[in-house]
C-alpha cells in the first residue's frame, strides 16, 4: 500500500524499517498446493478475493501461523487462525 498511498516515499522508508528484521518465507510447491484449496475453498462457497490475499491465506495456513488482519474477508477461510489489527480511532473536528 505504501506504492498505492499519497506520501509513497515517507512510507517506503518506514516499511523498509519496519521489515528490516522480517524473515521472508518465500512461495513454494506446497504453498501453491495450500494457495489452490484456498482458491476451490471460497469458490464452493461462491466468494472471491483477491489474488495476494489468497497468497497470503495459504502463506499463514502452510505455517500454520495466524493472520494478523482487519479484512474481514479472511474470515470465510476457515483453516487460518485470525487475530484482528484494531481500526484506528476516527477523530472528528
Amino acid at each position: 500500500m505504501a506504492e498505492k498511498s499519497g506520501q509513497k516515499k515517507r512510507n517506503s522508508q518506514n516499511l523498509e524499517v519496519l521489515i528490516a528484521d522480517w524473515s521472508i518465507i518465500p512461495a513454494e510447491e506446497l504453498t501453491a498446493k495450500y494457495y489452490a484449496r484456498v482458491h476451490a475453498n471460497l469458490v464452493s462457497q461462491g466468494r472471491v478475493a483477491k489474488v495476494a490475499d489468497m497468497w497470503i491465506a495459504a502463506h499463514a495456513w502452510r505455517y500454520d501461523t495466524p493472520l494478523v488482519s482487519r479484512d474481514k474477508h479472511f474470515d470465510a477461510i476457515d483453516q487460518i487462525k485470525i487475530i484482528r489489527w484494531p481500526t484506528p480511532p476516527t477523530t472528528t473536528k
